[in-house]
């Protein structure tokens, strides 16, 4: 919901505007939708994408990282290793379990995992950037949740040369009918357009 809320809302209304004679209905939803079962034309979906028979258009990289406020650092130390978050208070996204664990891939190729020291727990991201500035923990999210406080230095990334693995992307998916309307090419279009917009 939060790249929904924060990039994808003002494009939808834009393209509305532009486009009054397209019918639309919005949903945001922190969670996997089946465009054909539920009757979606097109899913904004964030990750590493699974085989499907549905077509993906990439909008845009999805880089996740690690990341903590300056006055956490300074009082705690900055990681210099991935194994070295086993001694850090980590803040976790608790709608996947998995999250527990960080799998990472170095610049150079390399690829581990390591468990956290869970000390809170949220299942917003919009939360866990709040206990981030509250010098709570580090916390591993998208780059689209902390662009601006990285810019603004609210928040740092630690570990700069590791990002978490496998890559993600952010995708258009829809179902793969044989005539796609014209309407969802546009909007699909427009997506990927707006993708190139983005500040990373």
């Amino acid at each position: 919901m939060t790249f929904g809320a924060r990039y994808v809302a003002r494009m939808i209304a834009d393209f509305a505007a532009r486009y009054p004679d397209v019918r639309m209905e919005v949903d945001f939803e922190d969670r996997p939708v089946d465009p054909v079962g539920e009757g979606y034309d097109v899913v904004i979906r964030i990750g590493a994408l699974s085989d499907s028979a549905l077509i993906a258009r990439k909008i845009a990289d999805c880089p996740i990282f690690q990341v903590a406020c300056p006055d956490f650092v300074a009082r705690y130390g900055e990681p210099s290793a991935p194994e070295d978050l086993r001694d850090y208070p980590a803040i976790v996204f608790t709608q996947h379990q998995a999250n527990a664990e960080w799998q990472y891939r170095h610049s150079d190729g390399e690829r581990g995992r390591v468990r956290y020291q869970k000390s809170f727990g949220a299942n917003n991201a919009d939360m866990m950037i709040e206990a981030c500035r509250q010098g709570l923990g580090i916390a591993e999210l998208p780059i689209f949740a902390v662009a601006a406080e990285l810019e603004r230095r609210e928040l740092m990334r630690v570990l700069p040369d590791y990002e978490t693995d496998p890559l993600r992307g952010i995708y258009a998916v829809y179902p793969p009918n044989r005539y796609v309307s014209a309407r969802v090419r546009l909007f699909v279009e427009s997506l990927v357009d707006f993708g190139r917009t983005l500040p990373w």
